[in-house]
């Protein structure tokens, strides 16, 4: 019926007014006022959520990632507090010494200690674009298969939407699907569940 009255609606205006802006805005302002009544969105549309950092943390499969990942991040963080300590020497040394060093020696240190703040501002950088590129290496195939085991499981639940939770403020527990992800993922590991 819903679809009835909107193609006589779409008909109707198209037939009757001439302008295409007018046209446009009242065709999406009906589409909106039927595909998002009560009625229609109780009946149709059902949306779901999934929480990927609860399932990423948990699953079972990812626990060597996670732990490549922190050692990663400890190497990368101790290489750059090596260099932090370094450069908070040199300032020291600067600041303690700066009365007796001659005005051209004062702004060699000082420039010296400036270029290395860069570096090292640069070498952060460096790093966190490294990381991030690394993490996307080694999660992509499991964000991957969440993705497609969450899309699985809403289908069969009878969902239309699954939005992620940061991106809905409320969701009754009943439309959580992190646990049933969760649990079809790791039977899947153990081979218990076949595609």
């Amino acid at each position: 019926m819903h679809k009835l009255l909107i193609v006589y609606l779409y008909k109707f205006l198209f037939q009757n007014f001439r302008q295409r802006k007018m046209k446009k805005k009242i065709l999406i302002t009906i589409l909106i006022l039927t595909l998002f009544t009560n009625t229609y969105a109780d009946r149709y549309i059902k949306v779901a959520s999934i929480n990927f950092e609860y399932i990423f943390k948990r699953y079972s499969a990812t626990k060597l990632v996670r732990k490549k990942l922190l050692r990663l991040n400890a190497k990368v963080k101790k290489r750059i507090d090596k260099r932090k300590y370094e450069l908070k020497k040199l300032q020291r040394i600067y600041n303690l010494n700066k009365h007796r060093f001659s005005e051209l020696e004062r702004r060699w240190r000082f420039s010296e200690i400036k270029i290395k703040n860069e570096i090292l501002k640069n070498k952060i950088n460096h790093y966190k674009k490294l990381l991030i590129t690394i993490e996307r290496k080694y999660t992509y195939s499991f964000v991957r298969e969440i993705y497609l085991a969450a899309k699985k499981i809403a289908r069969k639940k009878g969902f239309s939407i699954v939005l992620t939770k940061k991106a809905i403020l409320h969701v009754d527990a009943a439309h959580n699907l992190d646990k049933y992800v969760l649990l079809y993922l790791e039977r899947k590991l153990r081979g218990e569940r076949r595609e």
